[in-house]
């Protein structure tokens, strides 16, 4: 495991994984700097945009970026990849608040 303080100033991609209502795969990235306050990890950003603290049973999840996967990850040194379910139901409250918005579909 890799122990939260070590990714503090580094850049850091949530990958979120999803299903659209046909069941099909949507996965998002979404990146900021990482900042350990010593008791929590927290996605910092940037300015305007809320920041997101790390729930503490995702920490576990952290792994380094492999050079291949830094491009698609937008340049992050770390990841946390985790699953949302179907991001089309109706009832949001199975959802952590994250203040992350999901990207809509462009035609």
């Amino acid at each position: 495991m890799i122990e939260p303080n070590i990714v503090d100033g580094k850049k850091l991609a949530l990958i979120a994984w999803a299903k659209d209502a046909k069941g099909a795969d949507d996965v998002s990235v979404f990146t900021g700097i990482a900042k350990w306050t010593g008791a929590n990890l927290v996605l910092d950003r940037g300015e305007g945009i809320p920041s997101f603290t790390i729930p503490e049973d995702w920490v576990e999840r952290l792994q380094s970026v492999n050079e291949e996967l830094k491009e698609t990850l937008l340049g992050s040194d770390y990841s946390i990849s985790v699953s949302v379910g179907n991001i089309e139901t109706e009832n949001v409250s199975d959802y952590i608040f994250t203040g992350l918005k999901w990207p809509t579909k462009q035609n």
